[in-house]
Formats: structure tokens, C-alpha cells, sequence
């Protein structure tokens, strides 16, 4: 794949990257997979055995050393892999917010199960890149 630019994006507080392929926002997985506590290799191999469940593409991604091949998720599949991680293996304090992100996504598709459609107030966006909403 060609390489691609990086743009900063604010997701419940933290900042993660995202590049956009075909018209999709797609984030490198290890930098937020690491900043959770978590060991790259077993999550890894988590996405590399269900690439298709996971939609992660192998994109040429500039770093501090240079251009590097990096594993990179859809960001609208980014909630659900949120949702499969154990909130007890993460970094104590970060805990907290992944439990209260799972249990809005869990809120969420209820909604979405029940009502027809989940929304959430404007000013609570969590993913914003550029004006645009993701």
C-alpha cells in the first residue's frame, strides 16, 4: 500500500492517529493496544487470526524512524475491539475508562436493538477528525 499521512484525533479524551484509505479512517492498533498496558504480540495474533472480523490492513505509516509498515484497523471497528478487551489487563488506571466505554457501547447497541438507532448528543462526539465525525 502507499504511504499515508497521519491525523490526530481526540477519542474519549486521548489523542490516537488515523489515516483515511479509500475514503475510511483506519488507526494503527499498536500504539493504543500499548498504551493500554497490553502485550502487542498476544493482541496481534488476536487480530491476525480473525483479519477478516478485524478489517486490518498492513499501511505504510510514517514514524520517527522513518516510514514503517504498520497493522492499522478500520476506526469504526475500533468499539468493538474495545469491547473484547478484559478490562482487569489493562493498566489500573486506565480501567475505568475502558469499562465506561464498554458499557456506552453496550448502552448503544441496546439502543440501536430496541429503538432503531443510538445517538449521542453533539458535544459528546467521541471521534472527531477535521469537523467530521466518525
Amino acid at each position: 500500500m502507499s504511504q499515508s499521512q497521519l491525523s490526530p484525533v481526540q477519542f474519549h479524551g486521548d489523542t490516537i492517529f488515523c489515516t483515511t484509505i479509500d475514503g475510511q479512517p483506519y488507526a494503527p492498533v499498536k500504539p493504543i493496544v500499548e498504551n493500554w498496558g497490553l502485550a502487542w504480540g498476544a493482541q496481534a495474533a488476536k487480530l491476525r487470526a480473525n483479519k477478516e472480523r478485524w478489517g486490518i490492513s498492513n499501511i505504510d505509516i510514517p514514524s520517527e524512524s522513518g516510514i514503517q509498515e504498520t497493522t492499522c484497523m478500520p476506526v469504526r471497528k475500533l468499539p468493538a475491539f474495545l469491547a473484547s478487551i478484559n478490562p482487569n489487563k489493562v493498566k489500573p488506571e486506565l480501567r475505568p475508562k475502558i469499562a465506561l466505554y464498554q458499557a456506552e457501547c453496550d448502552n448503544a447497541l441496546w439502543d440501536y436493538w430496541t429503538k432503531g438507532k443510538a445517538e449521542r448528543p453533539v458535544e459528546e462526539q467521541a471521534m472527531v477528525i477535521e469537523g467530521e465525525s466518525f
